[in-house]
């Protein structure tokens, strides 16, 4: 029981985590959204178009490296109960990819 009540706090720890990684991006994003705004109103239009585009490659940018690294925590957890869920999704994929053969081979036996 102590197990799954690790697990619960694990589980509950690192989606504050992630909802704390998220309200922080989210802030960032508001800035640059003001500067952005600043910039256009300073600089005028061509500004926005250059200011946008780098500030969508930044955000691109840090999109990928955040959910890279949510990745790269997710594949070292080892703890018994994610060994046990990543059981379940490999045997449901099996089954998945076991029953579209069986379609495509109904399909093409009556083509």
């Amino acid at each position: 029981m102590a197990n799954l009540e690790n697990s619960a706090h694990d589980a509950l720890n690192a989606g504050l985590g992630l909802f704390k990684e998220i309200e922080t991006q989210i802030l960032n994003l508001k800035g640059q959204i003001e500067t952005v705004f600043a910039d256009l109103q300073a600089n005028g239009p061509e500004s926005l178009v250059k200011g946008a585009e780098e500030q969508f490659t930044n955000l691109r940018t840090q999109l990928e490296k955040g959910y890279e690294e949510l990745v790269a925590k997710g594949a070292a957890d080892q703890s018994e109960q994610v060994v046990q869920l990543r059981g379940l999704i490999d045997q449901g994929i099996s089954s998945v990819k076991e029953l579209q053969g069986k379609v495509e081979a109904s399909i093409g036996s009556k083509a």
